[in-house]
């Protein structure tokens, strides 16, 4: 596991490396100079000149990349030219919501289609198992943004939810209900989009695995189906699962964008949106490197609780 462990860690520094990379250059490949890309229509000789000093255009750009790299470990984004504040307070600003989502829309997710699953796994092709599977089938060809729209009026008007309609954020800071009952749209639509393919992905591996020789030794031995679930067919079951966590991780942060925008929630998708038609390359420059960033911490988390689940990976 150490050795697994070692090879993970200098796996994970060198995509970080390239990461990096990708997006300090982000800039530097717009067409003109990166002073015009980031002054634009307020771009002069003499502001241009100052910039080049200040951020160090003026170097090598292998210089450029170690003083940007620099900055960047110590949480330094530099400053917005455009709305003149800083852009790691924009980050510190944008980044609770988005995380609240993604957070919380996987721990419901996963809640319901654990349970969800395993009532189908144990009772394959019957009606409840069938009636799963339809819907599970028609829900994840429906985009988020679909969901959010179909979800105001049962939410907003048959529940009469408080504080759920659009642009009704209320950061955690005004009380944790109130917030929730701000979010509670976007992250019902999240959930619906990850539970459906993590019953999918779990139900077929919980049917294979309760199919092993393994397991039907344990029956004969008159172990409890409770303890059998638990001790003897969740594990491997979940392998797929942790993995197909990982796989989802970029596409949720697409969705949660695009939840963010449709639900009107300042969080890093607005951001991010709000970057691109400024245009603000130093912002956009900076959310790519953080959102990548995480995609790819999680990832490797994910990495290692799959070795240690299944220590043959780790072994291999």
């Amino acid at each position: 596991m150490g050795k697994y462990l070692l090879r993970r860690l200098i796996f994970l520094v060198w995509i970080l490396i390239a990461v990096s990379i990708i997006c300090f250059m982000i800039i530097h490949l717009l067409p003109g100079s990166p002073s015009e890309a980031i002054l634009g229509t307020g771009w002069t000789p003499q502001g241009a000149a100052l910039l080049n000093k200040q951020l160090g255009l003026d170097q090598p750009l292998i210089m450029q990349y170690l003083t940007w790299l620099g900055h960047v470990l110590t949480l330094n984004f530099g400053q917005d030219y455009i709305t003149q504040t800083s852009i790691a307070s924009t980050l510190k600003v944008a980044l609770p919501p988005t995380i609240e989502l993604v957070v919380l829309s996987q721990l419901i997710s996963l809640g319901l289609a654990i349970p969800v699953a395993t009532f189908a796994a144990l009772r394959p092709n019957k009606l409840f198992d069938k009636l799963a599977n339809l819907g599970s089938f028609g829900l994840l060809s429906v985009p988020t943004y679909v969901i959010i729209t179909l979800l105001y009026i049962p939410i907003t008007q048959w529940l009469n939810v408080p504080n759920s309609g659009t642009a009704s954020y209320v950061p955690m800071s005004q009380g944790l209900l109130t917030n929730l009952e701000s979010l509670l749209i976007p992250i019902v639509a999240l959930s619906i989009g990850s539970f459906v393919v993590y019953f999918r992905v779990f139900r077929a591996d919980l049917i294979s695995t309760l199919q092993e020789e393994y397991i039907t030794m344990a029956r004969s031995k008159g172990i409890s189906r409770r303890r059998i679930l638990f001790r003897h067919a969740y594990r491997p079951s979940s392998v797929a699962l942790i993995s197909t966590i990982g796989v989802n991780m970029a596409g949720l942060v697409t969705g949660t964008f695009i939840a963010e925008q449709v639900a009107a929630v300042p969080g890093i998708g607005s951001s991010l949106v709000g970057a691109i038609f400024q245009p603000d390359y130093q912002l956009l420059q900076a959310i790519v490197l953080v959102t990548a960033t995480i995609v790819i911490v999680v990832n490797f988390g994910l990495d290692l609780l799959t070795g240690y689940i299944d220590p043959r990976i780790s072994r291999d």
